[in-house]
């Protein structure tokens, strides 16, 4: 449940998680954590995350002013404006993301930005397959096709279900233009 992310890597992580620092196995060592010294969490961000998904290059600062956040943790600057641009229909409140990035530490935006993700991928035509691992499995794949916690992700939905947490959620029609009260 965090709404930042986390980049405190252990160096020895980095490679496997960010091909930036499988490239550069020597950078991976110098910002990830080791016994001898925290993880440098900006260097992380601003390497992994340089030239992708909108963002500028290294030395721009876009890979850490545009880390994931929310309860989806949008990520890079592109995702930032396309919430930017949807914002104002769904929910009525023009904001620029792109310009106040913090924005999405706080719950209302971080649930509403995990709204947007939801509907801007058609998540929900996906998870209308019902309660399965195909169905998790497609899903996770578009929030992060290269996690390495598709079994631990599915776990957590079946284990959901059994306790039936969300019993009472009623569906809403995702027709609906706004989501007023997404907050």
């Amino acid at each position: 449940m965090r709404l930042v992310e986390s980049l405190d890597y252990r160096a020895d992580r980095l490679g496997s998680i960010f091909g930036y620092f499988r490239r550069n196995p020597d950078e991976a060592l110098l910002y990830g954590r080791t016994a001898d010294h925290p993880a440098d969490q900006q260097a992380i961000a601003n390497r992994a995350y340089a030239d992708r998904n909108g963002n500028g290059n290294v030395e721009s600062g876009d890979g850490w002013r545009f880390r994931g956040r929310g309860l989806k943790q949008v990520t890079g600057r592109a995702n930032y404006r396309a919430f930017t641009e949807d914002h104002a229909r769904m929910f009525g409140e023009q904001i620029d993301f792109e310009a106040e990035p913090d924005l999405l530490e706080t719950p209302r935006y971080a649930v509403r930005s995990a709204l947007w993700f939801w509907h801007a991928n058609d998540l929900y035509s996906l998870a209308d397959a019902g309660i399965n691992r195909a169905a998790a499995d497609s899903i996770t794949a578009i929030i992060n096709r290269g996690t390495d916690s598709y079994v631990q992700r599915w776990e957590n939905v079946r284990r959901l279900n059994e306790t039936e947490v969300f019993a009472n959620v009623c569906r809403f029609s995702v027709s609906r233009p706004r989501f007023e009260d997404a907050e």
